[in-house]
């Protein structure tokens, strides 16, 4: 488990870097971009492959709220990496809880002159 720790960590950094540049290049319009669907442990209750293990978004704002969309405010990127994932029943509600390894603090990414 620290090897696929380790290696899915460093995957959604490089993710999260990836979008960015491509982003801000302009040859992607989506500030979204996930990796390995499917690729999550889970309860089996559901069919959860369409769960990316990887994901990251490139935000206008460091609360990471606001999805970026342009490349001039293209600022800040968040990223996760999910381990687990399970749906409940509460109370006649559907909840899904996720378990991340790590979410990222936002991330300001500036050209070096």
């Amino acid at each position: 488990l620290p090897a696929r720790t380790l290696v899915t960590d460093a995957g959604a950094l490089l993710t999260g870097i990836d979008l960015y540049n491509d982003f801000k290049a302009g040859r992607t319009t989506s500030p979204n971009r996930g990796r390995a669907p499917g690729e999550v442990a889970n309860d089996g209750m559901s069919d959860f492959s369409g769960t990316t293990a990887v994901g990251c978004t490139v935000y206008q704002d460091s609360a990471t709220s606001v999805p970026a969309t342009s490349a001039d405010n293209a600022n800040f990127i968040g990223c996760a990496a999910r381990y687990y994932v399970m749906r409940t029943l509460e109370n006649g509600d559907l909840i899904v809880c996720q378990w991340n390894a790590f979410q990222t603090y936002p991330v300001k990414l500036e050209k070096v002159a």
